[in-house]
C-alpha cells in the first residue's frame, strides 16, 4: 500500500474506532438491558428497544439531544450535565470514547487497511456486548460467541494460508481449549464454559504468533483487576470473582492492535 494511501485511510479508520466505540457502548448495554437486567421484565419488544430506542439520561431517562451524542465532544457541549435534570453524566462516557479513539489512532497507524480495521471493528462491538454482560452477570452470552466465530473463520477462508499455518492456527486453538477444560475441572467455580469457548475463538481470530500469548495477557489483567478489588474490598482473594471474559476481550483487542500481527494480513 501507498504510503500516500495510507495517510487516506488513517483518518478515516479512527473516525469509525470512535463511532463505533461510542455505538458499542449504547447498543451493549440495551441488550444488558432487554435481556439480562431487572429492565428485561418490562421491555416487552426487546429488538425493537434495542435498534430503535434513543440514547436517554441514566438519571431522568429524557432522550439526550443530537448535539449531546457527539462522541467526546458532545459531553463537553452538555458541560458535562444532562440538560433536562442537570445532573452530571458519568465521566465513563467521553472516557471509553477517547480510549477507543486512541485505540483507533494505534491500530490505522501499524494496519492503515480498511479490511483489517473493519474486521476487528466488528470484533470490537461483539466483545464489548460479551464484557458487558460478563462484567454484571458473568454470562458469556451465546449470540456474539457466534458472530466472533463466524468472523474468525471468514477470515481464515478470506486469507487461504498455507496449510502448515492453517495446522498451526488451528492446534494452538485447541490446545488451549484442551488446558482452560483441564483448568475448569480443577477448579470449577473460577471458570465457566463460555470463557473456554471464547479463548477456542479469539485464538482462531487472531493467528500465530500473537494467539499463543492470549491467555498470559487476559490473566495478567485479571491479577491486576483482583489485586485492585482486594486492595479497595478488603475480600479473601480467593472469593473474588473474576469476569474472564472481560479480560480475554482486551486481551485480544490489544494484541490485534499490535504490529505484524500475523504472517498474512
Amino acid at each position: 500500500m501507498s504510503e500516500q494511501l495510507q495517510l487516506i485511510n488513517i483518518p478515516v479508520i479512527v473516525l469509525f474506532f470512535l463511532l463505533f466505540t461510542s455505538f458499542s457502548e449504547s447498543f451493549a448495554y440495551r441488550i444488558a438491558d432487554a435481556y439480562f437486567f431487572p429492565s428485561r421484565k418490562i421491555i416487552n419488544h426487546k429488538w425493537k428497544y434495542i435498534l430503535k430506542s434513543r440514547s436517554f439520561c441514566d438519571h431522568c431517562e429524557q432522550s439526550i439531544p443530537p448535539l449531546h451524542l457527539i462522541p467526546v465532544l458532545g459531553y463537553f457541549f452538555a458541560h458535562g450535565k444532562c440538560s433536562h435534570c442537570k445532573k452530571s453524566i458519568h465521566i465513563k462516557y467521553p472516557l471509553m470514547e477517547i480510549i477507543g479513539l486512541m485505540y483507533g489512532m494505534l491500530t490505522a497507524w501499524f494496519h492503515p487497511d480498511f479490511y483489517y480495521a473493519g474486521l476487528t471493528l466488528f470484533f470490537m462491538v461483539n466483545l464489548y456486548i460479551i464484557s458487558v454482560i460478563d462484567f454484571h452477570f458473568f454470562i458469556i452470552p451465546t449470540i456474539p460467541l457466534l458472530l466472533s466465530l463466524g468472523a474468525a473463520i471468514f477470515n481464515l477462508v478470506l486469507l487461504s494460508p498455507a496449510t502448515s499455518f492453517l495446522i498451526l492456527t488451528i492446534s494452538i486453538a485447541f490446545s488451549w481449549y484442551a488446558v482452560l477444560h483441564i483448568i475448569r475441572f480443577m477448579a470449577p467455580e473460577k471458570l465457566g464454559m463460555g470463557d473456554i469457548h471464547l479463548i477456542f475463538i479469539l485464538s482462531l481470530a487472531i493467528l500465530p504468533p500473537h494467539s499463543l500469548y492470549l491467555p498470559t495477557v487476559a490473566s495478567a489483567f485479571a491479577f491486576i483487576f483482583t489485586v485492585f478489588i482486594r486492595n479497595k474490598t478488603k475480600k479473601d482473594i480467593r472469593k473474588i470473582k473474576i469476569p474472564f471474559g472481560l479480560f480475554l476481550s482486551l486481551a485480544f483487542l490489544v494484541l490485534r492492535m499490535l504490529p505484524d500481527l500475523n504472517l498474512f494480513m
